[in-house]
Order: C-alpha cells, then sequence, then structure tokens
C-alpha cells in the first residue's frame, strides 16, 4: 500500500508529535478511555514496558497537548485543542485501517531532531 495512504498533513503531525509505536499505542489506549485516569503503573502493566519509559511517555504525552495529569502519577486522555482531538480521531482511524503502513511510517522516522534536520539536507533524486 503506498504511503500516500497516509494524508500528508497527517504524517507531518505524526512526525513532530508521535515518536514511537509506544508512544501511538499509550495515546490510543487512553483515547480509548477517555473519561479513565491510568497511572505510570497502569500505563507500564498494559504496554509492557518499564515505569521509567512509562513515566516517560505520559510526561511527553501531557507536554504535547494530548493528556491531563490528574495527579503526581494519574492522566486523563483531554487533548488540549479541537486540532488535537481531531488528529488524534484521524490516527485511530488510520491504526484500525492502515496499521502495519502506519507503524513502518512511525519506524522510518529519524530517531531525534539531529538526525532530522541532518536529513534535510540530503540530496534525493525526484
Amino acid at each position: 500500500m503506498p504511503e500516500t495512504v497516509l494524508a500528508a498533513d497527517l504524517r507531518f503531525f505524526i512526525l513532530n508529535n508521535i515518536n514511537s509505536v509506544v508512544q501511538l499505542e499509550g495515546l490510543l489506549l487512553l483515547q480509548m478511555q477517555p473519561n479513565t485516569p491510568f497511572t505510570v503503573e497502569d500505563i507500564s502493566r498494559r504496554l509492557y514496558i518499564s515505569e521509567d519509559d512509562s513515566r516517560d511517555l505520559l510526561s511527553d504525552l501531557t507536554e504535547r497537548g494530548f493528556l491531563a495529569q490528574r495527579s503526581k502519577d494519574s492522566f486523563i486522555y483531554q487533548p488540549r485543542t479541537p486540532e488535537l482531538q481531531a488528529m488524534t480521531e484521524r490516527i485511530v482511524d488510520a491504526h484500525s485501517h492502515h496499521l502495519v503502513l502506519l507503524t513502518k511510517f512511525i519506524h522510518s522516522q529519524p530517531r531525534n531532531k539531529v538526525q532530522k534536520f541532518a536529513d534535510a539536507f540530503r540530496i534525493r533524486k525526484d
């Protein structure tokens, strides 16, 4: 399936907001149960990741505006803007219809911003 199945604006959004498939799965888990607070331990157990990784994931999604922090270690899905809500819904749709393509796209992302910057200067054949 061609990458164009994922619209350009969705790819751009994912590139700038989703760092890994684990982060995607965490976002989708919270989005599926928007009124349920999740703790670091809950996410760690549900995604099979360490509590440190869970804490980092939740902190990052909160900083990006997807989640609200209810207490020290409790988070709930609550997008800061209607645009974040809409894009998350589009990601949910892409996840349900094009899972392999979506995960391949996320895995293909540069590992960090320095790599993204360096890749911007690569010469490509068009």
